[in-house]
């Protein structure tokens, strides 16, 4: 397989041309790369970052993507950003993202009007995704005119936007599988992870629940209706939302070749169904 560092380096390549991830998130809102891919060893981390401006408010997002080389290397990463912030510790943010939908093992965000940025971390394993959005603006600390103060859209697209590179990432590692039996229906594309856990294309599955799809891709979400209950997705999420209960799946909804996964046995235990 390829290194964390090549391979999330080609997703932010491929954000720019062809489809992994998304290509029109950034610039359906206006971003366009200002800053050219790069990658670096820091501190036993693996980092790849770009960076991205819009014009019309002098706004920038700068992304992230690191892998922690052991322990260590968590340990070393959480110890430099603390060094650095000046915006308190991870610890100390509100723990979720901007979309109040879970993100990874752990997620924080975190926005201050005085400094005009926002900040969000999402880990997940090995990997973090973070971004930081920032907005230009003029006057003296504490009376700035911001050109753009947290146009509307901006934090959850930049939310979804890291969910899609670290779905893809925790994805990559999934590989083929025997079809599978759901409901009646063959559902081919099947992957599996390093212990046999198989995960299927959330499309086919809801499709052969007679489930109807609406998917935000943009926000890296998607819901939908089943047995009297309203269900929301989220990627880079191991719950699913069931009416006002979060229910486990023993899995992490993953991209893999610019499909949506998530765990078989998780999706069918969540909407109360047996596992075929």
């Amino acid at each position: 397989m390829l290194s964390f560092a090549i391979l999330t380096c080609n997703l932010f390549a491929v954000q720019m041309d062809t489809g992994v991830v998304d290509p029109g998130l950034i610039a359906s809102r206006g971003f366009q790369a200002s800053r050219p891919i790069t990658r670096k060893n820091i501190d036993n981390c693996e980092v790849v970052s770009a960076g991205f401006r819009r014009q019309a408010e002098f706004a920038s997002i700068d992304l992230a993507a690191t892998h922690f080389l052991g322990i260590s290397g968590k340990q070393s990463f959480i110890q430099r950003v603390n060094r650095t912030m000046q915006l308190g510790t991870i610890a100390d943010w509100p723990q979720g993202g901007w979309s109040g939908l879970p993100a990874g093992d752990e997620s924080h965000s975190v926005y201050s009007r005085t400094s005009g940025s926002a900040h969000i971390y999402i880990f997940c394993g090995a990997y973090v995704v973070h971004a930081i959005l920032n907005y230009s603006g003029t006057g003296s600390p504490g009376h700035i005119t911001w050109s753009g103060n947290d146009k509307p859209g901006d934090r959850l697209a930049v939310e979804g936007f890291c969910r899609d590179i670290l779905a893809n990432a925790v994805g990559a590692g999934l590989r083929s599988a025997s079809n599978v039996n759901v409901n009646g229906h063959v559902i081919t594309g099947v992957k599996q992870d390093d212990h046999g856990n198989r995960y299927v294309p959330i499309p086919a599955w809801c499709s052969a629940h007679n489930i109807v799809l609406t998917e935000n891709r943009p926000h890296g979400t998607g819901s939908f209706s089943h047995g009297g209950k309203q269900f929301v997705l989220a990627v880079a999420a191991e719950k699913i939302k069931a009416g006002s209960e979060w229910r486990s799946l023993d899995g992490f909804l993953v991209r893999n070749g610019g499909r949506w996964y998530g765990p078989l046995q998780g999706l069918e235990q969540a909407i109360g169904a047996s596992d075929s």
